[in-house]
């Protein structure tokens, strides 16, 4: 089993800087390095990519706070100022799905073909994630159910599943099949959006089953997760986004879509 542990801040005069907060950080810098890197080679705008990683570092706090605050801990919303302590609680989904729609009203407001610039954002945001989920890891802010797994981190009171470690590994293996991916097709994808949706297939019923071992006790020193009908939010948002999936492979099947050339 892996030893739970504790990494100190980082203190520099009155600063400090927590593992979680820099690996997000590192997170956001690696993404918008690896998305520029696949805009190079497919001679997409980079200055559209960059302007995007900056939405998606604006609008992804606020989103995933918002999610966090109505559908995990909607009792915080009696006093408003919650809204604005974006510290204080984060969902990825939210993050992720606000980060979209502003991407989206972005990219129809300078006129440029969305899904092109979608799929740069997903494919960044693969290590993005993946950083983020380790900054996760290393807050143990994301306590499983009690188990002898053997990945299992021994918390305070007994081994549990770390659903920061999981998603970290998750997010690993999903970055691994698409650097695979565009390593071998470093031209066009056989259409756009090909590769965003690849990655929401391999995220979303991945996401569905770890929810599954969310802790649902609250023996330790943490709230266990806000459940509705049995599922927590995150449970909603995957089956959804696996549906949407389904629906598109289909789609992608019958009409068998191909690029068009892109204007930057």
């Amino acid at each position: 089993m892996i030893p739970y542990f504790t990494i100190p801040p980082l203190k520099i005069y009155v600063l400090e800087f927590h593992a979680f907060g820099l690996l997000v950080a590192i997170g956001f810098f690696t993404a918008t390095q690896l998305a520029m890197h696949r805009a190079k080679n497919l001679k997409l705008s980079q200055a559209i990519v960059s302007d995007i990683s900056l939405i998606a570092i604006i609008f992804g706090i606020f989103g995933a706070h918002l999610f966090h605050v109505f559908f995990y801990e909607p009792e915080l919303l009696r006093n408003p100022i919650n809204l604005l302590k974006f510290w204080s609680g984060l969902s990825s989904y939210g993050g992720i799905i606000t980060v979209t729609i502003a991407l989206i009203v972005y990219l129809k407001l300078k006129r440029k073909p969305i899904l092109p610039y979608v799929d740069m954002l997903f494919l960044g945001g693969c290590l993005g994630f993946f950083f983020g989920r380790m900054g996760c890891f290393t807050a143990h802010d994301h306590p499983g159910n009690l188990t002898d797994f053997f990945l299992a981190v021994k918390f305070p009171g007994g081994a549990r599943h770390d659903l920061g470690f999981y998603e970290m590994l998750l997010w690993l293996l999903i970055l691994i099949v698409m650097l695979i991916k565009t390593k071998k097709t470093k031209k066009k994808p056989k259409f756009w959006g090909q590769d965003s949706l690849i990655i929401l297939s391999l995220y979303a019923p991945g996401r569905f089953f770890l929810e599954f071992f969310r802790a649902q006790d609250n023996s330790g020193s943490f709230m266990p997760d806000a459940r509705y009908l049995g599922l927590t939010p995150a449970h909603y948002v995957s089956l959804t986004a696996c549906v949407f999936c389904l629906l598109a492979w289909v789609y992608v099947f019958i009409k068998k879509p191909s690029n068009n050339e892109v204007k930057n």
